[in-house]
């Protein structure tokens, strides 16, 4: 999910463009409806699952430690110097 919002959200359209198509030497014809996907439905389709996957992991006691792993992943990724 984080890679598709850095793709979506931090790269420009013309820079992501250049990077996937090697400057314009490989052709990629539905690179706007990629660029659509990355940009909107995918991270909210990740979210939806993992929201989905947290709330089952209460109903069977394993919420709390699910939420740790998560904290711990957000802690990281704040006080990573690459973000």
């Amino acid at each position: 999910m984080l890679v598709c919002i850095f793709a979506g959200w931090r790269l420009s359209r013309e820079e992501l463009e250049k990077e996937i198509t090697n400057d314009g030497e490989v052709k990629f014809p539905l690179f706007g409806l990629w660029y659509n996907l990355v940009k909107f439905v995918i991270p909210v389709a990740v979210a939806i699952v993992a929201f989905a996957g947290i709330s089952s992991g209460f109903d069977s006691g394993k919420g709390p430690i699910m939420l740790m792993g998560i904290g711990i992943i957000a802690l990281t990724g704040v006080l990573s110097k690459k973000l």
